[in-house]
């Protein structure tokens, strides 16, 4: 059911798009209306259609980290957010994603307890350990300040942080 809905959207968005573009004077949309009816009155064979399907799945795939970078580079400063509240309310904290990405990895380690490793694109990751429960899963994308898991102060353990940059 949720693939029907986000493929309905996504054709949506193109219809609307397409007939912006129909309507509008400006010389940009207009080539691009001529070259978008041009493709649409092509007859295309079953191997194009599967290689456009899957270059649309990589664009659609790497749309939200390469959104994410752009957003990014327009506030550096506010790049990254805090991991965990200093003073949490409860015994148990919350733990935060510190910017948007796809969760990569989801364990428990001798080391530092239940774990979740987030990939916010290709140049960093962050790593939070001992938590005390798990919100998230492997493959999910998670959006900065999003909860993803809890930490318990009454731990023998500390919350363990990091990020790793990969510039």
């Amino acid at each position: 059911m949720k693939k029907i809905v986000y493929q309905s959207a996504v054709c949506f968005l193109f219809a609307c798009t397409f007939m912006f573009l129909s309507v509008s004077q400006n010389q940009a949309a207009v080539s691009t209306s001529a070259f978008i009816n041009q493709k649409l009155q092509r007859e295309y064979n079953i191997s194009e259609i599967k290689n456009l399907k899957n270059n649309v799945e990589t664009t659609i795939k790497n749309l939200p980290a390469s959104v994410s970078k752009a957003a990014e580079t327009l506030g550096a400063d506010i790049r990254y957010g805090d991991p965990i509240d200093e003073e949490p309310l409860t015994e148990t904290a919350m733990v935060y994603a510190v910017a948007g990405g796809t969760v990569s990895e989801v364990g428990t380690s001798e080391d530092i307890g239940n774990y979740i490793v987030i990939n916010h694109g290709g140049d960093s990751e962050s790593v939070y350990g001992n938590l005390s429960s798990v919100k998230v899963e492997a493959n999910e994308r998670v959006k900065k300040g999003e909860i993803i898991g809890g930490y318990s102060s009454d731990s023998k353990k500390d919350f363990y942080y990091t990020l790793n940059s990969f510039d």
